[in-house]
């Protein structure tokens, strides 16, 4: 059974008891411009730092419970995020100054509201929308796009775009494969500039490679990870392979070594991918 159906008092006093703690994240706050920052917050919950504190809610309960990100995202909670998205073009469309209102489109509801329609697989909503007329056929912009135009410089809504139009790709109802490859390509390569080339951008970028079996995870084992660049930086050490090597969450080196493992084994070279696994993946 998927949870959070209808209204649950648990679940609201969770997203309360956060919002209470980044209202009081300045320690020299009083109770009351706390209860302030809390009030402006809760006014408008097409506000941006609303829907990010819902997509991080969604996500620290999806790796405490094992749940996928769909499982989550059922009917009634895509129908509640999309009344929030028509609530936010309405209020941008009708021109009223209403107190402490955002006076242009939130580019974080409306990418949370593109995942959730690439959860289901449904990337032609998330990339554009389309629709007839009297035999006339329209073509919208989608959510990711609209995102993608209101902050052309965040890293993850080029990644999401990419993605969407590689996996939209590899469907079967596709009308140009090739052509949503190159599209999707050019996004991910925008994402990949945008995150500075690091170990990150070489993994994902390998990632959606991988798709098209192409080893391009080997950049990605030869760089450090960011933990190591962070610390190379503090210490002031300028050989990174001199750091001791701990239990670093943001080292993909052993991801990598697993997939580009698995393209070795496909094109038969097994004895190469014995050995990546033993020298990346074996404790």
């Amino acid at each position: 059974m998927i949870p959070y159906k209808g209204f649950d008092r648990r679940r609201c006093w969770r997203k309360q008891m956060a919002l209470r703690a980044e209202a009081a994240d300045d320690d020299d706050a009083d109770l009351e411009e706390q209860a302030t920052t809390m009030a402006k917050r809760l006014q408008w919950q097409i506000d941006g730092e609303i829907g990010e504190l819902e997509a991080e809610i969604h996500k620290k309960m999806t790796e405490f419970q094992g749940l996928t990100f769909a499982q989550w995202f059922d009917f009634s909670i895509r129908k509640y995020f999309l009344r929030q998205v028509k609530s936010m073009d309405n209020i941008s469309a009708s021109g009223d100054k209403k107190a402490n209102a955002p006076e242009k489109p939130n580019d974080a509801l409306l990418a949370l509201y593109g995942h959730i329609l690439a959860s289901a697989r449904s990337y032609i909503g998330a990339i554009v929308a389309r629709f007839k007329i009297n035999d006339i056929n329209y073509n919208l912009s989608g959510y990711y796009a609209r995102a993608y135009a209101e902050n052309p410089k965040d890293p993850v809504i080029s990644l999401s775009i990419g993605l969407a139009y590689l996996h939209r790709a590899m469907q079967r109802q596709t009308d140009n494969r090739h052509l949503q490859i190159m599209q999707g390509f050019t996004f991910l390569y925008n994402y990949y500039e945008l995150k500075a080339r690091n170990q990150e951008a070489e993994y994902n970028l390998g990632r959606a490679f991988h798709q098209l079996a192409v080893p391009h995870y080997k950049k990605a084992l030869e760089l450090p990870s960011l933990q190591k660049v962070l610390r190379e930086q503090e210490k002031g050490n300028n050989n990174i392979s001199e750091i001791i090597d701990e239990d670093d969450p943001t080292d993909l080196k052993k991801e990598a070594a697993y997939n580009l493992s698995l393209i070795c084994i496909e094109s038969g070279s097994v004895g190469l991918a014995a050995n990546l696994l033993k020298k990346y993946c074996t404790i």
